[in-house]
């Protein structure tokens, strides 16, 4: 569950949350980070593990991975942001991204997503 700060509200995805579960790779060597705009169209291939969104304050922002089999996955919707409380949002199960993924993000400003892709094979 997606944890809900005072004066915010956001609608969790199936299988996302924010604290790392016992198996997820929390460690820095782990996984490995890439920042990308919200404009972005892609992540680089792997098991994403975890998302880090920056937004400015009150902002919404809405991600879905979409797969070549057309597919959606819901990531993660966070509504009226406030940066005091950014977190990283672990996912429960590691998502796997080929090339052929597309992630689809609507933001209402300018913002940016760290991506967290594992670089071991899970346990």
């Amino acid at each position: 569950v997606l944890p809900v700060k005072p004066g915010t509200s956001s609608k969790p995805a199936p299988h996302a949350m924010a604290t790392p579960p016992p198996t997820a790779p929390v460690a820095s060597g782990d996984h490995r980070t890439l920042e990308v705009p919200c404009t972005a169209r892609s992540f680089p291939p792997g098991r994403l593990v975890g998302v880090r969104p920056t937004l400015p304050k009150g902002a919404d922002l809405q991600m879905t991975l979409a797969a070549a089999d057309g597919s959606k996955e819901p990531l993660l919707w966070l509504r009226n942001f406030d940066p005091a409380f950014r977190e990283t949002y672990w996912l429960r199960r590691p998502i796997v991204v080929t090339r052929a993924t597309r992630v689809e993000m609507q933001a209402e400003a300018p913002c940016s997503v760290t991506v967290l892709l594992a670089t071991q094979t899970a346990r």
